[in-house]
């Protein structure tokens, strides 16, 4: 039998905000670019150095 344990999300991985990327300054190409709540639009270039398609995140010492 599986066992869960329960984390703090805080505890597991980092969150932060993301590049701000006004739609004035968007062009038009293959990128999503994600707001608040949804996709809103696409862009022509990465805003960020890192593939954000991988999720990183750290498990509890203790844990």
């Amino acid at each position: 039998m599986t066992v869960w344990k329960e984390y703090k999300l805080q505890d597991l991985c980092v969150l932060q905000r993301g590049h701000d990327l006004p739609r004035s300054e968007m062009k038009e190409g293959n990128y999503p670019v994600a707001g608040s709540n949804n996709k809103i639009g696409y862009h022509s270039a990465y805003t960020t150095l890192e593939n954000l398609s991988k999720i990183k995140f750290k498990l509890p010492e203790n844990g």
